[in-house]
C-alpha cells in the first residue's frame, strides 16, 4: 500500500510538472500560490505546493479541483500517466500558442460585465496602437 501511494504521488508530481511546461505555467511555489489564489479559488501555502511537486503529498480534493481548473484539465488526468502512445488525448480548446496564464487572463475577461470588457478592448487597443508607433519609430 506504501509503494503505491508513494507511486501515486509521483505520478501526480510527474503529470504537475510536465502541464506546468507545456502551459508555460511559472512552476514556482510562490507563483502557484498567487495563481491559485486568483478570483479567491484556493487558498495553499508554498509548502504544500513543494510538496506536491517533489512528491511528498497530494493535493487535498479543493486544491486539486483548483489545480485542474487552473490547467484547464480534469483531476483524473494529473493522477494517471499519460496516454500510451497511438492513444489521442482531447483536442485543446485553446490553440498551443495560448499559455496557461494567457488562457486565465481570457476566460476573466469573458466572465466580465459587457461594458468592463469594451474598456479592457479599448486599452489593448490603445496599447496596440502606441506600440506599434514605438516600431515605426525604431525603424
Amino acid at each position: 500500500m506504501v509503494g503505491a501511494m508513494r507511486n501515486e504521488r509521483a505520478i501526480f508530481a510527474r503529470r504537475l510538472h510536465e502541464e506546468l511546461k507545456r502551459q508555460r505555467f511559472d512552476s514556482r511555489p510562490v507563483e502557484l500560490v498567487r495563481t491559485l489564489a486568483r478570483d479567491g479559488e484556493v487558498s495553499v501555502t508554498q509548502q504544500s505546493i513543494s510538496h506536491w511537486l517533489h512528491a511528498k503529498h497530494l493535493p487535498r480534493p479543493e486544491a486539486m479541483h483548483g489545480l485542474s481548473k487552473m490547467l484547464g484539465m480534469d483531476a483524473y488526468s494529473l493522477m494517471r500517466e499519460a496516454a500510451p502512445s497511438g492513444v489521442r488525448e482531447p483536442r485543446s480548446l485553446w490553440p498551443d500558442h495560448v499559455t496557461g496564464p494567457d488562457r486565465l487572463t481570457f476566460e476573466a475577461f469573458l466572465a466580465l460585465p459587457s461594458k468592463d470588457q469594451k474598456v479592457v478592448r479599448e486599452l489593448i487597443a490603445s496599447l496596440s496602437s502606441s506600440a506599434a508607433v514605438r516600431k515605426r519609430r525604431e525603424d
